[in-house]
């Protein structure tokens, strides 16, 4: 949007729905918080698409609190970037070279690492056991069924059944008060189920059956059509167009995100839940650390993104940042859709700003 819209004084009413807007020019608070704005439909970078929804004084008030120069400042952009999930696309820049992040360790290793996890585990709901006792009936009951849901040794853990009495063990804790407040729990009591929950949580982590159960009923639910179609309309042309850099992108990092496009596609309708989410995060990860250099990359890009088509290999933060610019609309579309996405708005804008100057 041209700056010179606030110079526009007799516009009563400005329809600007479904533009594709990210930003918005601080003179356009110049226009009067009489102003009829429409902004339906445009994928507005945070705060302002909250404070559009609040009404024309509020998001003006915003934009003249805003600097003549403001612009977003790629640092501050960069470290609003999520950190990588735990997906199955899991990348790292390693000397200026994208890769896909090595597995924690050999599955020996990761069996190492889940069974000391699930000893500290054992340990914390003995200990919390013996802090309530026989004091309270109730709690001393979920203790038992926890501990006999998680077995004596890692390969005996009842997954299901121990992430429901985990749940229980919450809301019973939450709830052990007396009607006027008065704590039914000791400090100790209290302090060595906090303890146990802790570790619990962690431990669950890393039990598929539980996760999966998740997945398909808690906290995210089925990705739409549309969801599902931006998805792999975007996967598909990462993977063309990573495939084009192997100096600066590992070629794993394409046939990764190629096998995650596939498997959403072709997998049979039960599971087609798990691997769309599972296309969303791989797809999430790699986003997530091609933002992060290209706007930490700061000088090269303005210039060299421009040139990167026409010259080739330049540098990972100018390819990073001319993959996310080249797919802005489904980028912005997707943000708009899917939970967790809404950052890479922000990116963009702080892209666009940059390769602007």
């Amino acid at each position: 949007m041209p700056d010179w819209i606030g110079s526009l004084s007799n516009l009563t009413s400005l329809n600007l729905s479904g533009n594709n807007i990210t930003t918005l020019p601080h003179q356009l608070a110049d226009l009067g918080d009489d102003l009829e704005l429409d902004l339906t439909g445009n994928p507005l970078a945070p705060p302002l698409d909250t404070l559009a929804m609040q009404g024309t004084p509020a998001l003006f008030a915003y934009l003249r609190s805003l600097p003549e120069d403001a612009a977003p400042d790629p640092v501050e952009t960069a470290e609003a970037v999520p950190e990588q999930q735990t997906a199955p696309l899991s990348v790292e820049v390693e000397q200026g070279r994208l890769r896909v992040r090595p597995e924690a360790g050999t599955i020996e290793a990761l069996r190492r690492e889940f069974a000391t996890m699930f000893g500290l585990v054992r340990k914390r709901a003995v200990e919390a056991a013996q802090a309530i006792g026989g004091n309270h009936v109730k709690m001393a009951g979920l203790l038992r069924d926890y501990l006999g849901s998680l077995g004596e040794a890692p390969e005996q853990l009842q997954g299901i059944a121990l992430g429901f009495t985990g749940q229980d063990i919450t809301i019973q804790t939450a709830h052990c008060r007396d009607e006027d407040g008065t704590d039914q729990l000791s400090q100790d009591q209290r302090a060595s189920l906090e303890i146990l929950l802790a570790a619990h949580e962690l431990l669950m982590r890393s039990v598929p059956e539980w996760q999966d159960y998740v997945l398909k009923t808690g906290q995210r639910p089925p990705l739409s059509d549309e969801i599902a179609m931006l998805e792999r309309t975007l996967s598909r042309g990462i993977v063309v167009e990573v495939r084009q850099r192997p100096t600066e992108i590992d070629k794993a990092v394409a046939d990764r995100l190629q096998d995650l496009t596939d498997l959403a596609d072709q997998s049979p309708p039960d599971q087609r839940h798990l691997t769309r989410w599972g296309l969303s995060d791989g797809l999430g990860n790699l986003l997530s650390a091609l933002a992060k250099e290209a706007l930490l990359t700061g000088k090269e890009i303005p210039s060299e993104a421009r040139k990167l088509t026409a010259r080739g290999i330049i540098g990972l933060g100018a390819v990073a940042a001319w993959i996310i610019l080249n797919h802005a609309p489904e980028l912005l579309a997707l943000a708009q859709l899917l939970p967790g996405y809404g950052w890479i708005s922000q990116v963009i804008v702080a892209l666009r700003a940059m390769a602007e100057k």
